[in-house]
């Protein structure tokens, strides 16, 4: 009780604490059985089915007898703890996900600091991403006076030793201060000589206006979601991309729609099978009756077949649990049967590519490591995108220029929040339809798509490899200029993929397309 041990802190004009210093703990409040398998055998990380990892618990249990009551003290105690951390015990900033006590503490610095104090703390960076951290974000931007986020990356634990994979920043404002003006960021340092000279200069001067507006999209206040900008150059490319239309006010590109407040979006994202709950769906191996249902890595951009499926689960039992899951949301099941677009929810800014899109064949389930856009359609009684509008998305989706706005935000997982927030290019200064077509025949691999095919107007079956990148280059090419980038521009997005991800000849491929269309 702060004002309890600290009564010539509180009990004074402007109470609190003058200067708050912190480095909270990271660790959720949730318990998690594999991760504590992990810690008495770490080799359960690796399990690559649900049904192995629990015959593998199974038989650790028998090992050590006592270990199953230790983990049901453990759940226990998380349970608890949760139902302390309420609005009644002073925990009203709590957004939605998980609980973690960095959240926590973040709300302790808004309650202990004093008017016109001083704040400097250690937090993820994912702190200025997710919706879980939105209120502090609100709190933070709007009666504080931020000065300057250092970001940096701990590989190798160069910084601290802890939390080798993950983004940090290094936060620094005056409390109760006017809001608005421009903020300093830097980094991400890599390395302690990187952040010794970053830290000695002004850093990119970030306008909190423009990521006011930036953050604000069907709701009336703005989220605060900070973009990762090395450079000067990123934050002018930036503010070319982020122009258009957000995905939670998307609205197919074909229609006319009256200009006014923003509504929400016609493409809500969902999930389908949850990993744990309905595990016992798709443990089975492939038989009779039995359908793939996919995970994250069972596709890649435009590509249905990269990889294996979580499992196979019984077609009947499977559409069952969906028709009762989604008996008020019948877009789902309509997307379910003609095919949908998704995309992997785990990824990295750091990947070869961050944003990963596919569409779906009909009749293929799929775990909540995949979200799914649930487009309208006539027979749902919504508004309607028709299938060129919907491979319009996924056209953008997987273009270098939407890849290169997600790594300024991505972290380690690409979840519906941080989705809803990315933009497109405005559909009046962008060829849509010719995104859409191309995106729509490089996924209509094989006769799975004859349907999704004929009505989209494309064809269908295998294209050769140099077919298929002249057409993916043409799309990158038309995004690029659908957002309003030059050459110089484009460029400049290249140096974020490794030549690897993106070969020279590809990038000169995509230039020459760009060329084309001016």
């Amino acid at each position: 009780h702060w004002p309890l041990e600290f009564p010539q802190v509180f009990d004074r004009e402007r109470p609190g604490f003058d200067v708050v210093a912190g480095n909270p703990p990271w660790n959720k409040v949730k318990f998690e059985m594999p991760a504590f398998l992990a810690l008495h055998d770490p080799g359960i990380r690796g399990v690559r089915t649900a049904l192995e990892r629990d015959e593998r618990a199974e038989a650790l249990f028998r090992r050590q007898p006592g270990l199953r009551e230790e983990a049901e003290r453990a759940e226990r105690q998380a349970v608890e703890q949760r139902g302390f951390f309420r609005p009644e015990q002073g925990y009203v900033l709590q957004g939605s996900g998980d609980t973690d006590l960095y959240k926590l503490f973040c709300e302790r610095y808004v309650a202990i600091s004093r008017a016109k104090g001083h704040l400097g703390v250690v937090l993820p960076r994912v702190a200025f991403l997710n919706d879980g951290s939105r209120g502090f974000r609100q709190w933070f931007f709007r009666e504080c006076h931020p000065n300057r986020i250092d970001a940096i990356l701990n590989n190798k634990r160069w910084a601290f030793d802890i939390h080798p994979q993950y983004a940090i920043a290094l936060v620094t404002a005056q409390v109760g201060a006017p809001a608005g003006g421009f903020l300093a960021v830097t980094g991400p340092a890599r390395d302690m000589s990187t952040f010794e000279a970053v830290t000695t200069e002004q850093g990119v001067q970030i306008d909190l206006a423009q990521v006011a507006a930036w953050t604000t999209g069907a709701g009336d206040e703005p989220t605060w979601e900070l973009p990762l900008l090395p450079t000067p150059t990123h934050a002018s490319v930036l503010a070319k991309l982020r122009r258009g239309p957000r995905v939670d006010i998307l609205r197919p590109p074909g229609k006319i729609f009256r200009r006014g407040r923003a509504a929400a979006t016609s493409a809500p994202l969902y999930r389908e099978l949850d990993s744990s709950q309905q595990r016992a769906l798709f443990t089975h191996p492939p038989g009779d009756g039995r359908i793939p249902v996919w995970k994250g890595q069972s596709f890649h951009q435009y590509d249905p077949d990269s990889g294996q499926p979580a499992g196979y689960g019984d077609r009947d039992a499977i559409e069952d649990f969906l028709e009762s899951k989604y008996a008020r949301n019948r877009i789902a099941l309509i997307g379910y049967r003609q095919g949908r677009v998704a995309f992997r929810r785990i990824s990295r800014s750091t990947d070869s590519r961050t944003t990963i899109s596919c569409l779906v064949p009909p009749v293929t389930p799929l775990t909540d490591a995949i979200a799914c856009f649930a487009f309208g359609s006539p027979s749902a009684g919504v508004e309607a995108w028709d299938p060129i509008e919907k491979c319009y998305v996924l056209g953008v989706l997987n273009s270098l220029p939407f890849d290169w706005l997600a790594r300024r935000y991505v972290e380690t997982t690409f979840n519906h929040f941080i989705m809803y927030g990315m933009t497109f290019p405005q559909s009046e200064d962008t060829d849509w339809r010719r995104i859409g077509e191309l995106a729509a025949r490089l996924s209509c691999a094989d006769e799975r798509f004859e349907a999704f095919a004929a009505e989209a107007g494309v064809g269908w079956g295998p294209l050769g490899g140099e077919e298929r990148e002249t057409m993916r280059a043409e799309i990158d090419a038309l995004a690029a200029r659908g957002y309003g980038l030059d050459a110089d521009g484009l460029r400049f997005l290249f140096g974020d993929f490794t030549e690897k991800a993106v070969t020279p000849r590809y990038r000169e491929r995509v230039l020459a397309a760009f060329g084309a269309l001016a």
